[in-house]
């Protein structure tokens, strides 16, 4: 939560945040997982905006059950409510056949954008359409809002920036290398990126 924290600050540090005077901020988290790092999202977003904050996470594999029994879903429902936000809310769904819309923020951390990525995880290959992918999260931003990718690679970060700017739909505000102090990787190679967009 810590890391994810750090580097959101450092990623959109002196930008314009997409921020309205409404009342509220509206963001969506696509493939939410179990949502273990909501806490730090939903936190962050309430910061940045000083404003109350809506926000939904998505995942198609939620029913997935872990050694203990429990799912995705159960575990993502806990975690948000420690959040203590009632206007935190978990759904299991396809995002690529969803109709989401109007979001100040789209966060997209480390989609699977690449073939072998979507075998990995272990989800049938129904769901690798990255062309699509990108165009239902463009399509969720409202006009102005921000698309926030994360990838674990250089490759996978090269695949989003391509496929969101052959949108036409946003311009690219930052990208850079996602590092952070708070962990240590132990001489491990990170190759992590990020890309910051908003809508036109």
């Amino acid at each position: 939560n810590l890391y994810l924290i750090d580097m959101l600050e450092k990623a959109s540090a002196d930008l314009p945040l997409p921020i309205l005077d409404n009342g509220g901020v509206k963001a969506l988290d696509i493939g939410a997982q179990d949502w273990y790092y909501v806490f730090a999202l939903e936190r962050w977003l309430r910061h940045t905006s000083q404003q109350p904050v809506q926000l939904k996470g998505l995942e198609v594999d939620g029913y997935a059950r872990y050694a203990d029994f429990h799912t995705r879903r159960d575990y993502a429902l806990a975690y948000a409510a420690q959040t203590g936000n009632p206007e935190v809310r978990y759904e299991v769904g396809d995002f690529l056949h969803s109709r989401e819309e109007g979001y100040d923020f789209v966060f997209c951390f480390y989609p699977l954008l690449i073939r072998y990525l979507v075998l990995l995880w272990g989800l049938p290959l129904r769901y690798f359409d990255p062309q699509r992918f990108i165009a239902r999260a463009t399509a969720a931003a409202r006009p102005g809002g921000w698309l926030v990718f994360f990838c674990h690679t250089q490759r996978e970060h090269a695949v989003t920036v391509d496929g969101v700017g052959a949108t036409g739909l946003c311009r690219l505000l930052r990208e850079g290398q996602a590092m952070s102090n708070l962990v240590n990787f132990k001489g491990e190679a990170n190759d992590s990126r990020f890309s910051i967009w908003q809508k036109c």
